[in-house]
């Protein structure tokens, strides 16, 4: 396969277990910067290859064999994002884009190797499970932070793999499993204000809806 037809699948994947909604042509192209004219020229080709079915202007849904692709490449991008922060200590706002370069250049025997010396980690930095080579189950009950009502207090579980977000959080040094204060919701300007030890910050909606997590 090409990166650019690994690419699509995995984000056809994504989108599609991961956050549970239907995909279609317009997504992808909002979501690569592409027209949708190339996006349907590598739909029918991803297609005819037998990795997803569709119809035209329905979701898109993947095949098993397609599944079984998009696995492959997010397990082989979790892993190396493990490695990356743990044994080269990248800063988990920077392991996202150089595991998408490394995803796409590993057999599975080498992902499997890599996977082992790490101890069979079971997530990414970010908080998202590491696959196995079957169907992965989607994500649980977590809520993102603008789904709370303040006061509560909120455990951060995982947070997308949005490099501004990483390093604002990491500024604040929260990260996964922090445990932190809603003290305010302000739905009209769209922002939150959370504390967390003992530090009082105010945060978009643009990034609390990238926090995922649960009440406590």
């Amino acid at each position: 396969m090409t990166k650019a037809e690994e690419d699509y699948i995995k984000y056809i994947y994504e989108a599609s277990i991961e956050r549970q909604k239907d995909v279609k042509s317009i997504d992808i192209a909002h979501y690569f910067s592409y027209t949708e004219q190339s996006v349907n020229q590598m739909i029918k080709q991803l297609s005819q290859k037998g990795y997803l079915t569709f119809i035209p202007y329905r979701s898109i849904t993947l095949t098993e064999l397609g599944i079984k692709q998009a696995l492959k490449m997010i397990r082989a991008h979790r892993v190396w994002e493990v490695f990356l922060e743990k044994k080269l200590n990248y800063p988990w706002e920077k392991v996202h884009d150089l595991s998408e370069v490394l995803e796409h250049n590993a057999s599975e025997e080498f992902v499997d190797k890599l996977f082992l010396f790490l101890d069979s980690p079971l997530y990414c930095p970010h908080g998202n499970p590491i696959p196995p080579y079957q169907r992965e189950k989607a994500i649980g009950e977590a809520i993102d932070l603008t789904q709370v009502e303040a006061p509560c207090t909120f455990l951060i579980e995982r947070v997308n793999d949005y490099p501004e977000l990483l390093s604002l959080l990491s500024t604040f040094q929260i990260g996964l499993q922090s445990t932190i204060k809603i003290l305010k919701k302000d739905e009209l300007n769209e922002f939150i204000t959370i504390s967390f030890d003992h530090r009082v910050y105010d945060m978009s909606f643009k990034y609390a809806r990238m926090i995922f997590g649960s009440i406590q």
